[in-house]
């Protein structure tokens, strides 16, 4: 986990793409864009989701192009991110109020339909941020690598990181904010759980970024975490894939010594269910002895 320039991370966001109601115009030279809404459809869910989905869209055709087709510059890569950056930041600028999720009552849990109007948005956005970065920060740091191109300069670098980081850390602290209110809510939407696994691993990777993470950081990952690792148990009951996604994020957290932090944070009941739904509890049970702080 030495840097956020992940190839499986675009493979895996592409692959979320398929199935998604996307529209898509034709824009300026060809570019696809998304189309303007009028003043009533500015309100209406589905016309911003459908809206937020065609700018994603755009993002991961081009991040493919970068990851599997001709080699682009790094003018060219970080020129792409931000105009791609700014389209995402329009796209939250001009949200109306009734679709924030913060600083307002939520919807009802008996209004289970909203809730999950509000909650997909939002988490939609944050993760095509982190598929923005991780893309242009695979393109840009793999032409060093191979020595194609001087490496980008280390403020950018580290901006478009620091990026990435907050928008994954966004979307843990949308899991923990929907889970105080209404513990049992649970997402239909399958596809979630690879953004809230990403999300996972890129905090974990923030994390080691520091030389010497103190106890008190590695609990705080965890409980940062917590939210989305009690979604994923509860879409592990209805998605295979969810099952999957928690696994990997628990043996991620496993591998790092998070697991004393996970029994302390997690009810015992939680951490069972959590534990049996990936797989993995022979594992994370035996491996609370001895752990590093």
């Amino acid at each position: 986990m030495s840097d956020l320039s992940h190839k499986d991370d675009i493979e895996s966001a592409a692959k979320l793409q398929n199935g998604h109601p996307t529209t898509l115009a034709s824009g300026i030279n060809g570019a696809e864009t998304s189309p303007p809404l009028s003043s009533t459809a500015l309100g209406d869910p589905t016309a911003q989701y459908t809206r937020l989905l065609s700018i994603r869209a755009e993002i991961l055709r081009f991040a493919h192009t970068w990851a599997y087709g001709t080699p682009v510059s790094q003018r060219q890569a970080l020129s792409a991110f931000a105009s791609h950056r700014q389209m995402l930041r329009s796209w939250r600028d001009e949200l109306p109020a009734n679709l924030e999720i913060k600083g307002r009552p939520l919807p009802a849990l008996s209004q289970a339909t909203q809730l999950a109007e509000l909650f997909s948005i939002h988490l939609w956005y944050l993760s095509s941020y982190c598929d923005l970065c991780v893309a242009t920060l695979s393109t840009v740091l793999e032409a060093a690598r191979r020595g194609f191109q001087p490496a980008a300069p280390p403020h950018i670098v580290q901006a478009i990181q620091d990026d990435c980081v907050e928008n994954a850390a966004e979307i843990l602290r949308l899991s923990n904010l929907v889970l105080t209110n209404y513990p049992t809510f649970v997402s239909r939407d399958r596809r979630i759980s690879v953004c809230l696994y990403q999300a996972i691993r890129i905090t974990v990777w923030d994390l080691f970024r520091h030389p010497s993470p103190s106890t008190e950081m590695k609990r705080s990952t965890v409980a940062l975490a917590r939210g989305a690792l009690i979604h994923l148990g509860a879409m592990a009951e209805v998605f295979p894939s969810s099952a999957c996604r928690l696994g990997e994020s628990l043996k991620l957290l496993e591998n790092y010594g998070f697991t004393r932090y996970l029994i302390d944070l997690l009810p015992p009941e939680v951490f069972d269910v959590l534990s049996k739904a990936a797989g993995a509890k022979d594992d994370l049970s035996n491996d609370t002895a001895g752990q590093p702080g």
